[in-house]
């Protein structure tokens, strides 16, 4: 243990044992303002405490709690703990003790009158007849559910008091302090409290194990609408500049929670790839319970592993520990194909891997596979996960076979220089092709991914041939104010969305943006052509090329809004069964300046249905030279956004 918690205070004691358990109530007497709404089950509480323990800890933790008793202690209003972003315990919860405000204060599950309101009025709009019984059991539950075996602060769905979709908040008033996590969840009495694997190495490969327990790491489909750098591939920016020692001297809550889980999912990703997740699981979680109420060391655990699997851990850790060593990876567009074997289909998808950094890293890729009915349709959906190791300079062909239709792919690169780190690949036609090969396959090639062909020239924004240009109409402070943000964090990519673009070229980032591991764009917001992009590069033969310019249409929607029907248009506007959001940016108008030595010649380029991707402004006559072409903001739109260009050589 090691923490002994002491309450001295004039409280009342309540108390019952379960299935050898003590469960305790400390209370001031004149508090008990909660008995009366729990007359009609008296001879269930055991009962529905058993209950949600056992759920807790067989289907969320697979773990037992080790001590003989657990104590609720009532504590003053005043009382507050603060929340770590490094460990999971708050002083809230202390070894067979939680500490909860008095009288509930604060606690929306202890608000018992208002949720017995509330019920009464829900069923006598619905028509609904409950018994006394129900509505305490429920209510009870909920109580148990949403403050202690809930790792959110918020709950989901009807579950709360307003019986809406979007839950209620279980802190009602704090002070100015805002909880990331609920600081009443029990799990440190199944973990923190009893075990943990200490290291002055790896100090934060304990915290890493504790988020695996408690709510572990989850890949989710990104939100197709929103760009930027979410915290996670903040994280990994920061990582690649500064170790992660420096990083957590910031203090910087948000930052060091985001580390942890970002590098813990790497971590405990290349582990269980490596052994198995069901003997990863088999190994860790009989070894935690056969070391309870000792501490581990780095080392004996790290040695166990290795007897055990014959895998050393603390490579992975020295790629996450490494100051300036990340992998970076360059992945093809996937290649979908659709087969049959003696049972039924069999669906392919084929796509390579490189890792052009200079740390071995991974790639998780997470097949979204939908019912009958597709995305809208019900049918249920499940998931299949595949996950590769990639080292440094190397590169894997892989082909992944599938026995249900995927229509979703997301790839999540975890810890790497990408951005955006995760992202979305809808698979949504595949190619009906005869094979006999329906093995699935991982295996090392010798032919990088590239994606630059024979005869094509392309320059990105990211490419040292790429430079903006612009005059600010902004004040000298609010200059320097954004330049003291850029040297202090130096992470320069922004989102866009359609009410607001900045008034200078400003770095954004997006999944639908080219790039070949960064994929960003340059916006501005439209002025009188003062300010400008140009892309340069030099063609080695003189003739003629087709000029391409990457419109990131995906990039360039409005969310889809409650008065559209499902062909995009306005209600009593006209019917249409078209599918997908508006285009934001349609019939704007892009006004390029094509230069060599042989000429200059302008192009305005109007965006009524271009293409996601390339775009081709026509066919020049270039010298064996330095070419350009220039974009300037000057534009009947709201915005300009530069991503890249592309010159292919016409033979």
């Amino acid at each position: 243990m090691n923490a002994f918690p002491l309450v001295l205070a004039p409280l009342e004691r309540k108390s019952m044992e379960i299935d050898g358990v003590e469960y305790n109530l400390y209370l001031d007497p004149d508090h008990d303002y909660f008995s009366g709404y729990f007359t009609n089950i008296q001879d269930t509480i055991k009962a529905l405490i058993t209950e949600a323990k056992d759920d807790y800890e067989l289907d969320e933790l697979d773990l037992y709690y080790a001590f003989d008793r657990i104590s609720l202690v009532e504590v003053p209003i005043q009382f507050h703990a603060y929340e770590r972003p490094y460990i999971q315990t708050v002083e809230n919860i202390l070894p067979e003790m939680i500490l909860l405000p008095e009288k509930g204060a604060g606690l929306s599950t202890l608000d018992f009158w208002r949720f017995m309101r509330v019920a009464e009025n829900r069923d006598r709009r619905d028509e609904n007849v409950r018994s006394p019984r129900e509505i305490e059991t429920d209510m009870f539950k909920r109580f148990l559910q949403n403050t202690f075996f809930r790792t959110e602060t918020r709950s989901r769905g009807r579950g709360g008091m307003g019986g809406g979709g979007g839950g209620e908040e279980l802190i009602t008033f704090q002070g100015d302090v805002d909880y990331n996590k609920n600081p009443y969840c029990v799990f440190p009495l199944y973990y923190s409290y009893v075990t943990g694997i200490s290291s002055r190495d790896y100090p934060v490969f304990n915290s890493m194990l504790e988020i695996y327990l408690k709510e572990g790491f989850d890949v989710s489909p990104r939100d197709g609408f929103t760009g930027g750098i979410t915290d996670k591939e903040r994280a990994n920016l920061l990582l690649s500049r500064k170790s992660m020692i420096e990083l957590f001297a910031r203090w910087d809550t948000e930052l060091t929670a985001s580390l942890i889980n970002q590098t813990g999912s790497f971590v405990i990703s290349a582990l269980k790839n490596k052994v198995g997740t069901g003997d990863f699981d088999y190994f860790f979680y009989y070894y935690l319970e056969d070391h309870a109420f000792s501490e581990i060391s780095f080392e004996q655990f790290s040695r166990d592993f290795y007897d055990e699997f014959n895998v050393e851990i603390s490579p992975y850790l020295e790629v996450i520990n490494a100051s300036g060593d990340m992998p970076t990876f360059l992945i093809s567009d996937p290649e979908y194909l659709q087969t049959r074997d003696d049972i039924g289909d069999v669906y392919l998808v084929k796509f390579s891997i490189t890792n052009v950094g200079n740390a071995r890293g991974l790639v998780d890729f997470n097949f979204r596979i939908m019912g009958q009915g597709g995305f809208g349709g019900g049918g249920g959906m499940t998931e299949e996960k595949r996950l590769y190791e990639v080292d440094a300079g190397e590169t894997k062909e892989v082909q992944v076979v599938l026995y249900d239709r995927p229509m979703l792919m997301t790839i999540n690169t975890l810890i790497s220089g990408n951005i955006p780190s995760s992202y979305n690949n809808f698979l949504r036609s595949a190619t009906e092709v005869t094979t006999s090969n329906l093995e699935e396959y991982e295996r090392t090639s010798d032919k990088a991914v590239s994606l630059i062909y024979k005869d094509e020239y392309v320059v990105d924004n990211e490419d040292e041939g790429f430079s903006s240009f612009a005059i600010s109409r902004e004040s000298k402070l609010k200059q320097w104010v954004d330049s003291r943000k850029e040297k202090d964090d130096g992470l320069l990519y922004e989102s866009l969305n359609e009410w607001w673009t900045p008034s200078r070229w400003t770095p954004v980032a997006h999944a639908a943006y080219y790039g070949e591991t960064v994929r960003s764009a340059m916006a501005i917001r439209r002025g009188d052509g003062t300010s400008h992009v140009t892309w340069s590069t030099v063609l080695p033969e003189k003739g003629f090329y087709d000029l391409y310019v990457y419109i990131p249409v995906s990039a360039m929607y409005k969310r889809p809004s409650r008065n559209r029907d499902q062909g995009g248009q306005s209600q009593n506007q006209g019917h249409g069964r078209g599918f997908g959001p508006e285009f934001a940016d349609k019939g704007t108008d892009y006004n390029y300046t094509i230069s060599s030595s042989e000429g200059t010649e302008t192009v305005s380029y109007e965006l009524n249905d271009p293409e996601d991707g390339w775009n081709r402004l026509g066919s020049f006559h270039f010298p064996a030279d330095t070419v350009s072409i220039q974009l300037s903001n000057e534009t009947d739109g709201r915005r300009i956004i530069a991503d890249a260009v592309k010159w292919v050589r016409r033979r």
